[in-house]
């Protein structure tokens, strides 16, 4: 509020008139303090001054800012009112970037627990992005970011297919890859250990009938073997998924959680994650044979083995 102020009394003094950066501060300002009704507010009052023949125009720094001061507000309708603003920049013809459409994606993927259209929509959008690139009128360069935000969002929501439509998003992510061209290019677009345990957590939370949820554990064992460089998030969410995909009476659920641990503690990714949901996943005994324990009680990375947890970048 007191950087509005000090705006405001700017704009009356000739000597000193605000510039985008002054404006934009101000945007910033609002967006940190998660009110994104004030920000909103300035940025109308902005393009009303601007269209009466004031000298600062809103630029992309500034609806990008408001845009996200919506999309991490836990508004209900934040998504909806961030893409209101999405829509006028592409109506006034003010440049788009990677950041706008990045911003817009997340709007819609915090969205995506309560709103059954919030994923479908993401989707939408991220195609969209493509659309734009091809066109070549702005610098839009989707990222294995862009698609990261998007599987979540499917993983986050209810549809009980998400597993099946977040592992078409990876498919076409590789296809895109192939196709961009360039080595540094195509590496941006490449997927990461983050978007396959994204997959492997929409796997694992499916619910509904038997022939959804063995689709589930075929997409998080295909999803598995194909991720190459995994972290103990990968290998947590697989673990998680083989634990509830699967009934306890199935003879291959705990061999292969076995299977995964032992491989994951090789690699030194054993985790605070990782050691959680072996505990959930398998019986008191197999649990304590595993991580080489006599209690029967949730270990931390501080009871295993130094070079169990080696290789983990967050603990």
């Amino acid at each position: 509020r007191r950087s509005f102020m000090l705006l405001k009394n700017l704009e009356k003094n000739d000597a000193y008139m605000p510039d985008i950066i002054s404006y934009n501060s101000c945007l910033s300002a609002f967006a940190k303090a998660r009110d994104p009704i004030s920000a909103q507010l300035l940025l109308d009052r902005m393009e009303t001054m601007y269209a009466d023949g004031y000298h600062v125009k809103p630029d992309t720094y500034s609806y990008n800012t408001v845009i996200s001061a919506w999309a991490s507000s836990g508004h209900d309708h934040a998504a909806e009112i961030a893409e209101t603003i999405f829509d006028r920049m592409e109506t006034s013809q003010i440049r788009l970037d990677t950041t706008t459409f990045n911003t817009i994606l997340s709007a819609w993927g915090y969205q995506s627990h309560k709103d059954p259209n919030a994923a479908e929509r993401a989707t939408d959008i991220l195609h969209h992005m493509f659309s734009v690139k091809r066109s070549g009128h702005y610098d839009v360069r989707p990222s294995s970011q862009s698609f990261a935000i998007v599987i979540n969002a499917w993983a986050k929501s209810n549809d009980p297919r998400k597993a099946f439509k977040a592992r078409q998003l990876l498919l076409e992510m590789k296809e895109r890859s192939k196709r961009f061209g360039g080595a540094s290019k195509s590496k941006k677009l490449m997927p990461n250990s983050y978007i396959y345990a994204s997959i492997l957590n929409a796997c694992a939370f499916t619910s509904g009938e038997e022939e959804t949820r063995m689709e589930a554990l075929s997409i998080a064992i295909e999803s598995f073997r194909e991720c190459k460089k995994r972290n103990d998030v990968v290998y947590g969410a697989f673990i998680k998924a083989c634990s509830k995909l699967m009934d306890e009476d199935n003879v291959r659920r705990t061999p292969m959680i076995e299977t995964t641990f032992l491989q994951c503690s090789k690699m030194g990714q054993v985790s605070d994650f990782v050691l959680h949901e072996l505990y959930n996943s398998v019986s008191s005994d197999l649990y304590k044979e595993l991580t080489r324990c006599t209690e029967d009680e949730l270990l931390s990375v501080k009871d295993v083995p130094k070079t169990w947890t080696r290789n983990v970048i967050t603990r």
